[in-house]
């Protein structure tokens, strides 16, 4: 595995990022010298937490940042975005293939019924490790989503759209 100087985090870290309390994450931060994009989520009386931080080292480009809005039906937090200025996507010369999901025709009513039927107790399984129980979680998450969503492969190439 190599290195890079570009680093993007994202994800509910359930840490508000806002106040000064020390946790792992923050050291992350500080040892990695990351920005932490600042749009707040309001979740509680209105009190302004950073729960879904974006956080991204100096050498990204960023030249867009927004908090979207989602229906408390489908989240409890909204979608937070970033738009990068990806200098060497257009230096890349390597073709490559990956797997992607094609959410248009996915059956999320079979998935959402597949995920409500799982058997948790056959998943956590008290002999085993926390990361063993995950892993088995993820894996039987996973085999639902496989039967749900269709997958194909495609093949990016360098001077191919982003989107």
């Amino acid at each position: 595995m190599s290195n890079t100087p570009n680093v993007v985090i994202t994800g509910d870290v359930n840490v508000d990022l806002l106040t000064d309390h020390s946790h792992k994450i923050f050291d992350i931060v500080r040892i990695n010298g990351l920005k932490i994009f600042k749009r707040t989520n309001q979740i509680l009386c209105n009190t302004p937490v950073l729960l879904d931080p974006i956080l991204v080292s100096d050498s990204c480009d960023v030249y867009d940042s927004h908090v979207i809005q989602i229906d408390r039906t489908y989240s409890d937090h909204d979608r937070t975005n970033i738009f990068l200025n990806n200098l060497t996507w257009s230096l890349n010369k390597t073709t490559y293939k990956r797997m992607i999901w094609d959410y248009r025709n996915a059956d999320f009513d079979k998935c959402n019924e597949l995920i409500a039927n799982l058997d948790c107790e056959l998943i956590n399984n008290a002999e085993n490790s926390i990361d063993q129980n995950c892993k088995n979680f993820t894996n039987k998450f996973l085999d639902c989503v496989d039967n749900c969503i269709p997958q194909k492969e495609v093949t990016i190439r360098p001077n191919d759209k982003i989107f």
